[in-house]
């Protein structure tokens, strides 16, 4: 209950903070530079207050992977706080700094690094290698409703399992990732189907 009550709010009070500090930047008055150090100071409590939150937030996500094992969402969610903390640092560049202008161009690139990040590390991969190394009793239903991504991390470790969830979880994907190759086409060709077809569909049957 600690782990899931507040979370998403905690979450939406950081995001709110951006536009609150950029409205009161354009408010202040030009050329008083007493009033735009006392606009960086308070700036500057309000971003450290953020970080804080931000902080916690991630502190129940890290306690909710714990009980319950990383799922899409929680993984998305973890990314998009990192990707806030980002963007907050470089709001705080900019405010102390005097580009403005710049902070926008900054926080988008921030988001592009995220999101190709995010592919690089292979999001269904690390769930399925996260869940089945957690010493956990992991959820076959949704291991089993991961993409072909995931087939090297569960390969490695379904002979870990005990005989009858592996064998369960070895059907369900055969069936399932089998079913979609056979309904594929070259459009939705890509190297995880490649891989999964050449070498990981042998070594889930044994």
């Amino acid at each position: 209950e600690y782990a899931r009550r507040g979370f998403f709010e905690l979450v939406c009070a950081a995001t709110l903070t951006v536009p609150v500090i950029l409205g009161a930047q354009d408010l202040l008055p030009v050329g008083e530079r007493r009033v735009r150090r006392f606009f960086i100071g308070l700036s500057g409590v309000l971003v450290a207050c953020v970080f804080v939150v931000l902080a916690s937030a991630l502190y129940r996500m890290r306690l909710y992977v714990a009980a319950y094992g990383l799922s899409e969402l929680r993984l998305f969610t973890a990314l998009f706080i990192g990707w806030l903390a980002v963007t907050f640092a470089w709001l705080g560049v900019t405010i102390v700094s005097g580009i403005r202008s710049r902070f926008a161009f900054g926080a988008l690139v921030a988001g592009f690094a995220f999101v190709f990040g995010a592919n690089y590390i292979n999001p269904d991969a690390l769930i399925a290698r996260t869940n089945l190394d957690s010493g956990r009793n992991p959820d076959i239903a949704y291991l089993t409703a991961l993409s072909v991504d995931a087939a090297p991390a569960i390969a490695e470790r379904v002979e870990r399992l005990p005989f009858v969830q592996g064998q369960q979880l070895k059907t369900a994907l055969r069936d399932r990732w089998g079913h979609e190759l056979t309904r594929s086409d070259w459009r939705s060709l890509n190297l995880s189907r490649m891989k999964y077809d050449a070498i990981y569909r042998r070594r889930l049957s044994d």
